[in-house]
């Protein structure tokens, strides 16, 4: 075979390469458009979903307490507390709770708490409308304002706890 056609052989084969990968870049940036195009309308769908979801959580009602184990106060929460002074309140009846709250375990003092908190016969009628008026500056029930009071009444028992032993 004369050396003239293995030189036109090897031309073939290097320009069909080079066409080749061409066309694999070719097809490559097509597919890539095509990926770009699936990614920015994912990024679109994520962030309508995320407006949405957003709309949907600001009607919900602001928690005063966490849902963290064992439960706390959130920045809501503290405000209420400071504003109706949860922790002198608290003080007024601590020597009721703490009879009734004695011998139980964390969960059962948490629960105890929360409901003695709510009874409405331990504070006074200043304290109620206090209570009152903070819910409603607040824009939140009665009840958010009772578990601020039940938490702050936990904790203080807790303290009580642990400084006695």
């Amino acid at each position: 075979m004369p050396d003239w056609l293995e030189i036109v052989g090897m031309v073939v084969v290097i320009l069909g390469a080079i066409v080749g990968a061409g066309y694999g870049l070719i097809k490559v940036g097509e597919w890539k458009g095509g990926v770009d195009s699936h990614q920015t309308a994912f990024t679109a769908l994520a962030a309508e979903i995320k407006d949405k979801l957003d709309e949907i959580l600001s009607r919900l009602d602001p928690s005063p307490t966490s849902a963290s184990s064992p439960t706390t106060l959130t920045d809501l929460g503290h405000r209420i507390s400071e504003r109706i002074k949860a922790k002198e309140c608290v003080e007024s009846i601590f020597h009721l709770f703490n009879r009734e709250a004695r011998d139980k375990q964390p969960y059962e003092i948490q629960q105890s708490a929360l409901a003695f908190a709510k009874d409405d016969a331990l504070w006074s009628e200043d304290e109620l409308n206090g209570f009152r008026q903070c819910a409603y500056d607040e824009g939140i029930s009665i009840d958010a304002v009772h578990e601020v009071l039940g938490i702050e009444l936990r904790d203080r028992y807790i303290k009580e706890v642990t400084q006695d032993e």
